[in-house]
């Protein structure tokens, strides 16, 4: 399968094990290597989408203005260190978020979903010193993304690795998220190459929302203040892996 990682985001995986910085103890640890999420830059366009629910059509999705601005006093990263080039494993451990966790499966296809962990998505991308893009997308949507969290993990479903991504915007609502989903996995560290499609489908017996790129079609659910992202993969692989999805 076509994955374009970039060494940013490995590399900060491998400050994060060296300074002790994992998964919740409750997560699944076997496995190897920080998983990334396949995507590609481009405005998302197609059919608008709202948060899906256990059964019956989605109905149009709210557009959202740019009327949010960054935090009082700033810059949204100036609440977040940045890596010291001198000295860059001295930074915090990411503080887990169980709840974001709690969404992801244990097992797809009979194995266990492994590397899981997560932390404060504006402290993950601040180290790298983004400030002026995370206040650009901040003013696009109406979430503050100093509350976000993310998780990452990977499974291996229908003899391939599969790489999940998870977003959560405490007490809020994850739609909001959507359309700007390429802007923040790409901020997680992830290349991006050419536009993709946002669409509306299903995958494991759940409406999911698709975004289609030139490297396959990912899939990703709302989950009340979360969003659980995986590709690109096939449709088996998305019943396989949405299903398991709690």
């Amino acid at each position: 399968m076509n994955r374009s990682s970039v060494v940013a985001f490995l590399a900060v995986g491998v400050l994060l094990a060296a300074c002790g910085g994992t998964a919740a103890t409750a997560s699944p640890t076997t496995g190897g290597g920080t998983p990334t999420t396949a995507i590609t830059r481009g405005p998302a366009t197609g059919t608008p989408l709202v948060t899906p629910s256990p059964s019956g059509p989605l109905p149009p999705t709210p557009t959202f203005g740019g009327t949010n601005e960054p935090p009082i006093g700033g810059s949204i990263c100036s609440a977040f260190p940045t890596i010291d080039p001198s000295n860059p494993l001295n930074f915090p451990s990411p503080a887990p978020d169980p709840t974001l966790e709690g969404h992801f499966p244990t097992q797809v296809d009979g194995n266990n979903v492994t590397d899981l962990q997560s932390g404060s998505w504006a402290a993950f991308v601040c180290l790298g010193g983004n400030s002026a893009a995370v206040d650009q997308l901040q003013s696009k949507i109406g979430v503050n993304l100093a509350d976000v969290s993310w998780a990452t993990a990977s499974v291996v479903a229908d003899d391939e690795q599969v790489d999940l991504f998870g977003l959560r915007v405490p007490g809020g609502n994850a739609q909001q998220l959507v359309s700007v989903i390429s802007e923040i996995v790409g901020l997680s560290g992830q290349t991006m190459a050419s536009q993709g499609t946002v669409g509306q489908g299903t995958a494991g017996g759940k409406p999911v929302f698709t975004y289609t790129t030139e490297d396959g079609v990912n899939y990703g659910l709302v989950v009340g203040d979360s969003l659980i992202f995986a590709g690109p993969m096939t449709q088996a692989q998305a019943d396989m892996v949405f299903s398991a999805v709690r």
